[in-house]
């Protein structure tokens, strides 16, 4: 798959909703530093981001334009953009590939390149609860992989040792949890005694009187424990602690391409803004998320999707 070349002109991106905004957090993630800004049919739409929205018929007397086009209307865009005397070959669209792993309750969303890619690989699947349809899939669909899962909550741990799962020499376990500190501490488990799921972090689902002590690892403490240098996915669901995990984690050393994770944004006040406090917080570190669905992201190291970019029309 051939990479990208990021243009010397204005890159103007197609659509102000969710699908542009990822674009733009896209080229964040990159470091683009040229100038870009927005097009959409919504007059009333100025700004985003402190980022000009302009008319398609703005757009199209760009001198020196790249157009990026992406999400399910992707094609009226660019016939939006052709009519206006836009040239084709100016026109690029961003369309990353990936594919739901696991049934409901444990899926996530996981890029294609990850399967395209045949060498060796471990994940790291954080956060088991009483739902292992993700790591089943991923060890049927990839030969030549490992995937090491951690929960430290009892009903998961039970769980886990009377699994199939358990007995396969692919898959490791072990009942820590992750945490921005090695520590043992109280973990607070839920109100509903028919869930599974704790959490270090107390918010209205867990039981401030219920707790249990567990053990809580750095991930580069769990990694040197392990034998491993690297690894090439994270998972993780762990009720509301990503939101100090993963920052700590980037600040160290971008050992990981790809991050599935589910966002508890939902668990604290200014539930929107702490979600992109923390999208802006992976930018920085150069990577950005492709899709998401509800509360469950893929993210990915933005080098490895510069291939998703393609032009419409081969020069």
């Amino acid at each position: 798959m051939s990479k990208w070349a990021k243009p010397d002109g204005c890159i103007v991106i197609c659509g102000a909703g969710d699908f542009g905004k990822r674009v733009f957090r896209f080229l964040n993630a990159l470091n683009y530093k040229g100038k870009v800004c927005f097009c959409d049919k919504n007059s009333e739409l100025k700004t985003i981001n402190g980022i000009y929205v302009i008319s398609y018929e703005e757009a199209a007397i760009i001198e020196n334009a790249s157009y990026i086009i992406s999400g399910i209307y992707a094609k009226e865009m660019m016939n939006e953009l052709l009519n206006y005397g836009v040239l084709a070959e100016n026109i690029y669209i961003y369309n990353p590939q990936f594919r739901k792993v696991g049934n409901d309750g444990g899926s996530f969303y996981v890029a294609d390149s990850f399967f395209e890619d045949k060498a060796p690989k471990v994940v790291y699947s954080f956060g088991i609860g009483e739902n292992l349809s993700f790591s089943e899939e991923i060890l049927k669909l990839i030969q030549d992989i490992e995937i090491y899962a951690f929960d430290p909550t009892p009903k998961a741990i039970q769980y886990v040792k009377h699994h199939p799962l358990y007995k396969c020499e692919r898959f490791h376990f072990f009942p820590w949890g992750i945490s921005s500190k090695d520590e043992e501490t109280l973990f607070y488990l839920p109100k509903n005694k028919n869930y599974v799921s704790g959490s270090l972090i107390l918010y209205d689902g867990v039981d401030e009187k219920d707790t249990v002590w567990v053990t809580m690892k750095r991930l580069d403490t769990i990694m040197k424990d392990l034998g491993h240098n690297r690894i090439d996915m994270l998972k993780m669901d762990i009720e509301g602690s990503e939101f100090d995990v993963v920052p700590s984690i980037m600040k160290t050393e971008r050992i990981f391409d790809y991050l599935c994770i589910e966002l508890h944004n939902r668990f604290f006040l200014e539930s929107e803004n702490k979600k992109n406090l923390f999208l802006k917080q992976l930018e920085k570190y150069g990577f950005s998320d492709i899709y998401a669905e509800r509360d469950e992201y893929l993210i990915a190291k933005s080098e490895e999707m510069l291939g998703c970019i393609m032009p419409v029309k081969r020069k």
